[in-house]
């Protein structure tokens, strides 16, 4: 039930970008749906898709202190983020800015890489609420407050809904209006958030203040390489799936309309995985905080089967809803027919192993495996995917559907790799390094926090013996 709300709060932002093709499909221009799933896809590429993987080093860092109660700590990895992202921020600006001359360079259509240039210069105006979004998002997710982001979330997917029927169907602004709405929804999310944290009372000894050791330059730099070796788990994969749109952007408007459309399902299938995931973090690093092993491989069973659950459900409604999607996609039989085709490929590859991949790079990094995680990510995908991509898509002239069915083939390898590496694990030793971590960060107080913990449990346990051996004396009695 934890994971409703993370699962919710993470494919609204989904939901939003559908939304405004739904309203963009209704000008029947097949470039239009092209350029603006290229232009999302580039921001999403080298904007979101790093600051939400480098902010997973936020939940695993503070999850682990707000377990341990070093509520210090807490704020130290949130305020730290902050300053490394707005350090990234400047980059991507510069690359969002001659994004339609990247594009233009790896082979796409100067008409398509136009359009998607457009929303790309204008996405500038809204990745610094969306680095200050999600990292507090991350901050709250971390201390097991999951309820007011999915509110928050739902509260600004309506008003998008109202924004783009405004500024897109109304209006007609197109690539601008779609831009627009994105710009409104991610600082109305900020602003929310910022109220939320500030006015609910829950954070007042985890928000901490802006003192000068945020800024010491060595914990920075320590803290960096930590969010990076985190962060490249995650952004490889996006980094890899963005890429796809790339290289479908070599094709004709209808190819490149089909491969968003897939995206769109494997986003909405990948994100909902990737909450559970999320959620799956969050109590897995808190309880290993509080030295709870059994309670955090609970846990972590649990969400592996709601991920089970989840590719069983999904599969079943791309095959009996795979008609009224490609309805809603295009009316050209051309076009139709390419959907259809890369859907039944989709589904019985990548959709049937993203969530379970999900789980274990999600496992493997909370409990300090990135390297192994890397690794296994960068071999698999670049490796094994992109010399795959090249021979289906382009040798064997399969297009669209070679490129989903490479992704699925390379998804498979990298189930193989994650389950070897999960198996390996050693728990008591993860349970050993995590105690050691937090001592070393805050030695005195984490000590005697452990030894009155221990306290409690002693006489807990202590309480519960006295009461069972009661029962057995009066049964005995009785006998």
């Amino acid at each position: 039930m934890n994971s409703l709300p993370t699962i919710a709060a993470f494919m609204t932002p989904v939901f939003t970008t559908i939304v405004s093709i739904y309203f963009m499909t209704k000008y029947n221009n097949d470039a239009l749906v092209a350029g603006y799933g290229l232009g999302a896809m580039f921001s999403g590429a080298f904007g979101y898709a790093w600051i939400f993987s480098f902010n997973q080093s936020v939940n695993v860092h503070v999850s682990k202190a707000f377990g341990a109660q070093d509520y210090d700590g807490c704020a130290r990895y949130f305020r730290r983020t902050l300053v490394l992202l707005a350090l990234f921020l400047l980059p991507l600006i510069i690359a969002l800015l001659v994004a339609d001359k990247i594009m233009m360079f790896f082979g796409i259509k100067e008409e398509l890489a136009s359009i998607a240039g457009q929303f790309t210069k204008l996405s500038t105006l809204f990745m610094g609420g969306s680095i200050l979004f999600d990292t507090m998002k991350c901050f709250v997710i971390a201390q097991k407050v999951f309820h007011p982001i999915l509110y928050i979330q739902l509260f600004t997917l309506s008003l998008h809904i109202l924004w783009s029927k405004i500024f897109i169907d109304v209006l007609e602004m197109g690539i601008v209006g779609a831009v627009i709405c994105k710009i409104l929804e991610e600082w109305a999310n900020t602003t929310l958030i910022y109220g939320y944290i500030k006015q609910s009372g829950k954070f007042t000894q985890t928000w901490g203040a802006w003192t000068k050791d945020i800024f010491n330059i060595q914990e920075l730099w320590q803290q960096f390489k930590f969010g990076c070796s985190i962060g490249m788990i995650s952004y490889s994969l996006g980094l890899f799936y963005e890429l796809l749109t790339l290289v479908a952007g070599n094709f004709d408007e209808r190819q490149v309309v089909a491969h968003i459309a897939i995206g769109n399902i494997s986003s909405l299938h990948y994100t909902f995985s990737l909450a559970v995931s999320v959620t799956m973090l969050t109590f897995l690093g808190n309880n290993l905080g509080e030295r709870r092993l059994n309670r955090a491989k609970n846990y972590m069973w649990a969400c592996f089967t709601l991920l089970g659950i989840l590719t069983v459900v999904d599969w079943m409604l791309v095959f009996f809803a795979r008609d009224s999607w490609i309805e809603f996609w295009s009316s050209e039989p051309v076009t139709q027919g390419y959907l259809l085709g890369t859907l039944q490929i989709y589904a019985f590859g990548g959709l049937l192993v993203d969530p379970i991949n999900n789980g274990f790079t999600t496992t493997l990094k909370t409990v300090g495996k990135e390297k192994v995680t890397i690794v296994n990510v960068m071999a698999t995908m670049y490796l094994v995917g992109a010399p795959l991509i090249v021979l289906f898509a382009f040798v064997f002239d399969m297009k669209v559907k070679g490129i989903w069915l490479a992704f699925g083939l390379s998804s498979f390898v990298l189930l193989g790799m994650n389950i070897k590496a999960f198996f390996k694990l050693d728990w008591e030793e993860i349970q050993n390094e995590v105690i050691k971590k937090t001592q070393q960060e805050n030695p005195k107080e984490t000590e005697l926090e452990f030894f009155l913990v221990d306290i409690v449990r002693f006489n807990s346990l202590y309480k519960k013996s006295i009461k069972l051996n009661k029962k057995i004396y009066l049964l005995s009695i009785n006998t």
